[in-house]
């Protein structure tokens, strides 16, 4: 994300990704959207703690500082996700949370 570079942001979403009607493509626009509004993101996350629930299926707790640059000013928000990952051909995915 600090790099804006929204191909790696996608490799981690699942193909099929979708949770309340909203899609990977949908995720994508979003992320897409604040890369175009903000000239700087920086993101740091806290406090992660992942709980395996079995071979495939694992949930990430996390906090997040979002800082973003706008009109030359920073502005700044914490907060905090619960993220559904599974493991897809070796390689954990988001599969839900966002």
């Amino acid at each position: 994300m600090n790099e804006k570079n929204i191909a790696t942001f996608a490799d981690l979403l699942l193909d099929d990704y979708n949770v309340k009607g909203r899609t990977k493509e949908d995720i994508l626009l979003q992320i897409f959207a604040l890369f175009k509004d903000f000239q700087t993101l920086q993101i740091q996350t806290h406090n992660r703690h992942i709980n395996i629930i079995d071979d495939k299926h694992a949930l990430c707790e996390q906090s997040y500082t979002i800082k973003a640059m706008a009109d030359n000013e920073w502005r700044s928000m914490v907060q905090q996700e619960q993220i559904q990952l599974i493991k897809q051909g070796g390689v954990w995915k988001i599969s839900g949370g966002l």
